[in-house]
């Protein structure tokens, strides 16, 4: 955090106390998620109260500082993710007979949270529901922001404060995708339409009971008013330091392509695996000498063993691999909400391949800021095509960059929540607000 201080713009005239409950510390700003809390807290921090409510994980404790140099106070939520069972009733008979099968899908389905890859859940457990209750009772909150969507029961019971919740991306929609591009096997089948309906009933009945719903994209805005039509929505995209990601000349040409991203979260781990294996080796066939950089933390063994693919792995500071390279891509298959991997490559005047989903909820133009194509024999055309054309790469790049300097740099987007987050303060709590 050596750079300079970022300035909220517009600042107000009178600080917020902000209660912000996470499932993820906003430090460091090594994945999507994380950078996207890092860069708007950092900047909400300098003029209001923030709070930081989340769990300090094993190998996490060392960003505590950072944290707690721009956030007011960090309170560790306990680690337990256990939730209490039935203890009576018709609920305890039938919680004993499905322990009695053994069969852990139908135990997880009944009493825990679906699983699948880009699920993440923060439990609900006693301790933690305790160390909230104690927080809320001692001191008077203007405002509780809930980040991430597997946050919603933490927080989804106070009444009294106005209640946000930010949902990163929609968690029907990620199960639906993973579904559909993952492995898949009977068990899988056999519960995807009661877990698909188990989620969907999650997210009316938690979101319900908030004041506000922010969505990174209008694609997820619109995807909340149909499972909440009563719950009001706002927008706040993902964004980019446009002052540290900029332009840099290079004048020689690498023959690279480079993907990166945290592969701990598997729809990054899938669009490298499905790209090295249907779409880099269409390129290669016509240019055997195209090389694939696949920048980020956590890359899984399989990446090794695909031909022409170089696993760089996790590095301090992206921006000089991104340099070099002569194509960004973005073949991603699942996921939702927006990628900030494309927002940061363009303000750094890089082409860019994506797919239609890889770029859903950015307002990018095909052929003007980005190529978009959707089958690889497509993909792999477009790629060859920014290689073998400088100026088609210059051009897309110089627009990518003036898209992002007009919509996406974090400054205006801060200034645009904190204008968001007042108003919810000023119009007071919604008076159905559950208990």
């Amino acid at each position: 955090m050596s750079e300079s201080m970022p300035v909220l713009e517009n600042a107000p005239s009178r600080p917020l106390k902000i209660l912000a409950v996470s499932s993820l510390l906003p430090y460091p700003p090594n994945n999507g998620g994380i950078t996207r809390l890092y860069n708007l807290y950092l900047r909400l921090a300098q003029h209001h109260q923030v709070t930081w409510v989340s769990p300090v994980y094993p190998g996490t404790e060392e960003y505590v500082p950072q944290v707690e140099s721009f956030c007011r106070r960090l309170v560790p939520l306990p680690l337990s993710d256990q939730i209490p069972f039935p203890s009576r009733g018709l609920r305890r008979l039938w919680f004993r007979v499905v322990a009695r099968l053994k069969w852990e899908r139908l135990f997880v389905y009944n009493y825990g949270y679906v699983q699948a890859p880009g699920l993440y859940w923060l439990p609900a457990s006693p301790e933690r529901l305790a160390t909230i209750r104690e927080l809320v009772e001692s001191e008077p909150f203007d405002v509780i922001v809930s980040e991430f969507e597997g946050t919603a029961e933490m927080t989804s019971w106070i009444r009294g404060i106005p209640k946000v919740i930010v949902l990163h991306n929609t968690l029907s929609t990620l199960f639906e995708r993973a579904r559909q591009t993952g492995p898949i096997t009977w068990e899988d089948r056999l519960f995807y339409r009661a877990e698909l309906g188990k989620i969907r009933r999650y997210e009316k009945k938690n979101y319900a009971a908030f004041d506000l719903g922010i969505t990174c994209s209008l694609q997820d805005r619109e995807l909340l008013r149909r499972r909440c039509p009563d719950l009001p929505g706002e927008i706040i995209p993902n964004g980019v330091d446009a002052q540290r990601f900029t332009p840099q000349e290079f004048t020689g040409q690498n023959n690279r392509l480079m993907y990166f991203g945290h592969y701990g979260y598997p729809p990054n781990a899938d669009a490298v695996l499905y790209f090295g294996r249907e779409i880099l080796p269409l390129i290669r066939q016509r240019r055997p000498d195209v090389r694939t950089w696949a920048v980020g933390h956590m890359p899984p063994a399989e990446f090794n063993a695909i031909d022409g693919l170089d696993v760089v792995g996790s590095v301090p500071d992206v921006r000089p691999h991104l340099v070099q390279a002569d194509v960004i891509v973005v073949p991603l298959r699942a996921g939702s909400g927006t990628r900030l991997k494309i927002l940061e490559a363009m303000a750094m005047g890089k082409a860019v391949v994506s797919t239609t989903l890889g770029a859903e909820g950015l307002d990018v133009t095909n052929g003007k800021d980005i190529l978009l194509a959707d089958r690889p024999e497509d993909f792999a055309d477009c790629a060859l095509r920014l290689l073998e054309q400088p100026e088609l790469r210059r051009s897309l790049g110089e627009h990518a960059r003036r898209l992002v300097e007009q919509e996406y740099d974090w400054g205006p987007i801060a200034s645009r929540l904190e204008q968001i987050l007042q108003n919810v303060v000023a119009q007071g709590k919604k008076p159905h607000a559950n208990g």
